[in-house]
């Protein structure tokens, strides 16, 4: 019990350093509580961002004045030879400005999922999500080829391998930013 309320308290500091007040036609999400896949896979309740509109931005920050605004849009399904019956890979652009001081990180679908109206997520799909992103680690620090610099804007792919008829609800993502990860949540 006290190790559950030691990632809760943590979770909610982290949640509290990523919600700076917004730009013009960002939005600053408000703090809920919202069912979250926890390391073991369970559902946990933790306090994060509020989902906005698929249609907002979000401005998250982090250490050292790392700051990087958010948009995604849908953009339809992709094929995929030999991919199992019953499933589809549906495909949304997430766009990054980094408005901040230091560099943020641009691989995305390591900490994305969706979330479909069953409450069940479904991770990104890493290897059809990466297309033209650099080949080695993931991680920014040691591979700068996923750094975006200040000033910088990219178009990030993030593509989701869910069941055919699922009606997806809420896109999560996290964003490396030095020692901190912030999340955002939109609405679909």
């Amino acid at each position: 019990m006290a190790v559950g309320g030691g990632v809760f308290v943590l979770l909610a500091i982290a949640v509290v350093v990523v919600t700076a007040p917004g730009g013009a036609g960002t939005a600053t999400p408000r703090l809920v509580m919202t069912p979250s896949v926890g390391p073991n896979g369970m559902y946990t309740q933790v306090a994060v961002p509020g989902p906005v509109g698929r249609d907002e931005r979000v401005a998250l920050t982090g250490d050292d004045g790392a700051r990087v605004e958010i948009g995604i849009r849908p953009a339809g399904e992709k094929f995929t030879p030999g991919a199992f019956l019953g499933q589809r890979h549906v495909v949304f652009l997430a766009h990054l400005h980094n408005t901040g001081r230091v560099w943020v990180g641009a691989r995305l679908d390591v900490g994305a999922w969706v979330l479909d109206t069953t409450g069940t997520t479904y991770q990104a799909n890493g290897m059809l999500s990466i297309e033209d992103g650099p080949s080695g680690s993931t991680d920014p620090r040691e591979n700068p080829g996923w750094r975006l610099q200040p000033g910088w804007e990219v178009d990030r792919q993030l593509v989701f391998t869910v069941p055919a008829g699922a009606q997806l609800t809420r896109l999560h993502l996290a964003v490396p930013m030095g020692g901190v990860a912030p999340t955002a949540e939109w609405n679909l």
